[in-house]
């Protein structure tokens, strides 16, 4: 299943299908990685601010060898 996130610049391959509640609209829990060139970690959450103000130039999916995000890590394991 693909989504569209908005701020990423494209569709994304979903990880994990359990959606939680955002008003009216259902956002997939992760999806996969992707990464800036100019930060040392990657994002796998589309709560993530930090990972959806990435500038498409700067743009890379996957992990990019790099740490999850803590921000990501939080959204991740408050809804498991």
């Amino acid at each position: 299943m693909n989504a569209f996130v908005p701020g990423f610049g494209g569709p994304l391959i979903l990880t994990d299908q359990r959606p939680y509640s955002h008003g009216k609209e259902e956002i997939p829990m992760r999806k996969s990685p992707w990464h800036s060139i100019k930060q040392n970690v990657h994002h796998d959450n589309p709560r993530c601010t930090e990972g959806n103000n990435i500038e498409t130039e700067n743009l890379r999916q996957g992990t990019g060898g790099k740490p999850l995000c803590h921000h990501c890590a939080k959204f991740d394991t408050a809804r498991e």
